[in-house]
């Protein structure tokens, strides 16, 4: 199966925006560093209609997230994560901006 290029799944319209976000995302970092983190990004990129809205939307963000980033954040997606990634979306965490702020 052919993986897909992972911009294919932003909206066109929100390739320049998403790719500015992503850069705030990881200021600092070389990529995520960790599942929880990354999950969250995902999150609100699918909720900021920056990802392409689909029928499976769990599966879409960790689609996403293994081709752009090569991580699983399918467990990091769970209901029972859903504090941890607030925190990351909220508050800095481990030194990192908000995710909040990136947008």
């Amino acid at each position: 199966m052919n993986q897909k290029n992972p911009i294919e799944f932003i909206d066109p319209l929100m390739v320049k925006f998403f790719l500015d976000a992503e850069k705030k995302a990881l200021e600092g970092v070389d990529k995520f560093q960790s599942e929880v983190r990354c999950a969250a990004f995902c999150e609100l990129l699918y909720e900021r209609k920056y990802i392409t809205n689909t029928m499976t939307r769990q599966k879409t963000m960790s689609d996403f997230a293994k081709s752009r980033y090569g991580i699983s954040i399918s467990k990091a997606l769970y209901s029972s994560k859903t504090n941890n990634r607030a925190k990351h979306k909220t508050q800095k965490v481990q030194g990192l901006i908000p995710l909040k702020n990136c947008f």
